[in-house]
């Protein structure tokens, strides 16, 4: 949940290792700080709030042209946000410093042990423990010292080790993402690949149960038995001018204004007016695998989760058993699993803990997992058996925009894609490409009317809770209407379906609450203008996003947006630009911290 930056070689070691934090702010963080060897003693500064408040710090810290350091921002866990619970954490004797990433659950048993052998604490986290841990084993060599730690964790964990004896960094990877990063001038570390981007692309993504040995001459991956494994060195495709603002204030407003040609970049090569090609579905055997599939399980976590949800209604309409679960709680509820089941996880960072968790348990009942995720390389990429890149390119706000519909875009393409080849309905190739190509137009159609939705926003900027209603696919954008506003504006928000609303919701509706609903077409848009006059007739604030020309709306509702018109089954492409813009804006206007929310991380690697 928070990054790690680690560098050893014979470039400046502190401009590497503050250039690399400084590229993963994004990630969310409340403190930060900064391991690094100096005349053969560790140096550690570390500062609660943000990682100026660090630089400063920094600035009479002697440069090094080689060397060797670690560095970290911290997301509480276990112990409130201070400079004594934030990272990097040291042995007692400070000869050992450790940067960590994910959860140590047997932390208490171990804090005992080490209390048992009269070694003292300092903080409140149970990262501190791999520090004492490490120590206790120590004996020259830093590799074998882990190797034997290993064995006592429970947990997931990403982590970094130094010691001011040997100059090396020792990394490993349980649970929580890692990469490594080649260049000419040493190695690099980072919690994910635009901690080094400017200075190398190429990489290598650590495995589950890997330990990397990094000196200024290379590295050389183990396993946890210390046996040398194989490396696969990778390019990344993208620069680092894609994780930069350009002229836009904050990287969601950027990255909503992305939407139009990512969306495009989702659907290109994989459909044709003649084919539709998923090479993953090829992969898994086609039409012949599709038809033995008796039920599709879709799992997701917050935004992810709205986009599973998605892919329920998109594939029932396409004629399959199909269920959207939180993957959280689905695989505690002792879920029976079968081998005629398709398991589809659903995550940005392809990182999330308890999807993949859920992966595999699904794999261990046999069931066939498939992945939509936008990092390449990511635990959830390389667990399940094949899948499919969104193809977003780094989203760097903490809330997720284009993440969001490159993932509905690309379900959207499995679900013609499966309805096709078990030949469940008559589906016209041609006009589903049609109606994709138009789609990145009709977005930016949308983004164009961006002041009229920034103007209705300064009419709700001083409202204190709202609702997000919606009907079958518009429900979806309800949900994720309403997480998007409460993520950056932190303004409470309930989004449910309309229908559920005359059950007791409506207990709590007067002028005081605004009221957003999304009106589509279809057998359901009757239903929703009846739940705008129940809603109006107590008084209720509706600000509608209604089609192009929907008369009946506009004039019942307090204000009404209307969209472009889409083919039902994308609409919800359309409707969740609509909402991320206005949940934008009003945070916006009320001078919220929009990229890095508070109590919010980019990728949420513990459960």
């Amino acid at each position: 949940m928070c990054g790690i930056v680690g560098y050893v070689g014979q470039g400046k070691i502190v401009s590497m290792l503050l250039d690399g934090l400084k590229n993963l702010e994004y990630r969310g963080y409340d403190s930060s700080g900064i391991a690094l060897e100096h005349d053969n003693r560790i140096i550690t500064i570390k500062r609660k709030g943000k990682v100026a408040e660090l630089l400063q710090e920094l600035a009479s810290l002697p440069e090094k042209d080689r060397g060797y350091g670690i560095t970290h921002t911290r997301w509480a866990t276990h112990g409130e946000p201070s400079e004594t619970n934030a990272h990097p954490h040291l042995s007692s004797d400070n000869r050992i410093a450790v940067v960590h990433n994910g959860i140590i659950e047997n932390y208490l048993a171990l804090r005992e042990f080490l209390k048992e052998n009269k070694i003292p604490f300092r903080s409140e986290t149970d990262s501190e423990v791999l520090p004492l841990l490490i120590n206790f084993f120590y004996k020259g060599n830093l590799e074998q010292a882990i190797l034997n730690v290993l064995p006592l964790l429970q947990g997931t964990f990403g982590f970094l080790a130094i010691s001011n004896q040997e100059e090396k960094i020792v990394g490993v990877k349980k649970g929580s993402p890692l990469v490594v990063g080649i260049s000419e001038q040493g190695t690099f570390f980072g919690s994910d690949v635009s901690a080094f981007l400017e200075h190398t692309k190429d990489v290598h993504y650590l495995k589950e149960g890997e330990m990397v040995v990094a000196t200024k001459d290379g590295f050389i991956v183990k396993d946890f038995q210390n046996n040398v494994v194989d490396t696969k060195i990778e390019k990344v495709t993208w620069t680092i001018g894609q994780i930069q603002k350009g002229n836009f204030k904050h990287f969601m407003h950027k990255e909503i204004h992305e939407q139009p040609r990512v969306i495009r970049d989702a659907f290109a090569g994989r459909i044709s007016p003649t084919d539709i090609r998923i090479d993953g579905m090829r992969e898994l055997g086609g039409a012949q695998f599709i038809n033995k599939i008796k039920r599709i399980i879709f799992l997701g976590c917050g935004t992810s989760k709205h986009a599973a949800i998605y892919a329920q209604y998109l594939f029932e309409k396409l004629g399959f058993s199909a269920h959207a679960e939180d993957a959280a709680e689905w695989r505690y509820r002792n879920p029976h699993i079968t081998k005629e089941d398709f398991i589809v996880a659903i995550s940005q960072s392809g990182e999330t803990a308890d999807t993949l968790e859920a992966i595999r348990l699904a794999k261990s009942k046999g069931a066939t997992t498939f992945g939509v995720v936008n990092v390449v390389g990511s635990s959830i990429a390389r667990e399940v058996d094949t899948g499919i890149y969104i193809h977003a390119g780094p989203e760097i706000g903490v809330a997720s925009t284009k993440a969001f519909t490159t993932q509905m875009i690309c379900l959207y393409l499995l679900g013609i894609y499966c309805s096709i080849h078990s030949e469940k309905l008559l589906i016209d190739l041609k006009q589903v490409y049609t109606n994709l190509e138009k789609l990145p137009d009709q977005v930016q159609a949308l983004l164009n009317k961006e002041d009229e939705i920034n103007s209705v926003a300064q009419a709700y900027k001083n409202y204190h809770h709202f609702q997000f209603l919606g009907r079958g696919l518009d429900y979806v954008c309800a949900l994720e209407g309403a997480l998007k506003l409460e993520e950056i504006s932190y303004l409470p928000s309930k989004g449910m379906s309309a229908a559920e609303v005359k059950h007791g919701p409506i207990a709590v509706v007067d002028e005081d609450m605004p009221i957003i609903v999304l009106v589509g077409d279809g057998l359901l848009r009757q239903k929703m203008i009846s739940n705008i006059e129940e809603l109006k007739a107590r008084k209720g604030n509706v600000l509608a996003f209604a089609l192009e020309g929907d008369s009946a709306v506009s004039t019942i509702a307090d204000h009404t947006i209307f969209l472009p018109k889409v083919p039902h089954l994308l609409s919800p492409l359309i409707s969740s630009v609509a909402v991320q813009l206005l949940a934008y804006h009003i945070a916006n206007i009320n001078e919220c911290e929009i990229d890095k929310p508070k109590n919010l991380a980019k990728s949420v690697t513990v459960e």
